[in-house]
C-alpha cells in the first residue's frame, strides 16, 4: 500500500478547474444516465431468466436472478441520482456569479 501512496503526486494541478469545465461536467453527466440505461436493459435481461427459470420450476434459479436484476436496478438508481445531483450542482457552479 505505501508504494502506491508514494507513486502519487503531492498536488494535483489543475484537477479543480479541469472538473469545473463546462463540457467535463456534460461529458460525465452522459456518461451516468448512459450507464444508467445500460444497467436497467441488464436488469430486464435478468427478468427474462427468472422468469424462464420459473417457467422450468426451478425457485432457486428464478430467486437468483431476481435478485440480481434488483440489484442491476438499484445501480442504475444509484447512476441516475449521481447524475441529477451533478445537473443541479452543474447549474450552480457554471452559471456566471452576478455582482450585488
Amino acid at each position: 500500500m505505501s508504494a502506491i501512496l508514494e507513486d502519487r503526486p503531492a498536488s494535483f494541478p489543475g484537477l479543480a478547474t479541469s472538473h469545473n469545465h463546462p463540457a467535463a461536467i456534460s461529458s460525465r453527466i452522459g456518461l451516468l444516465r448512459a450507464q444508467n440505461e445500460i444497467l436497467l436493459q441488464h436488469a430486464e435481461a435478468l427478468e427474462r431468466y427468472r422468469e424462464a427459470c420459473a417457467a422450468s420450476e426451478n425457485p432457486e434459479g428464478a430467486s437468483a436472478w431476481h435478485r440480481l436484476a434488483n440489484l442491476a436496478r438499484n445501480e442504475a438508481h444509484w447512476f441516475s441520482f449521481r447524475a441529477d445531483v451533478l445537473e443541479d450542482s452543474a447549474k450552480h457552479i457554471l452559471e456566471p456569479k452576478k455582482c450585488a
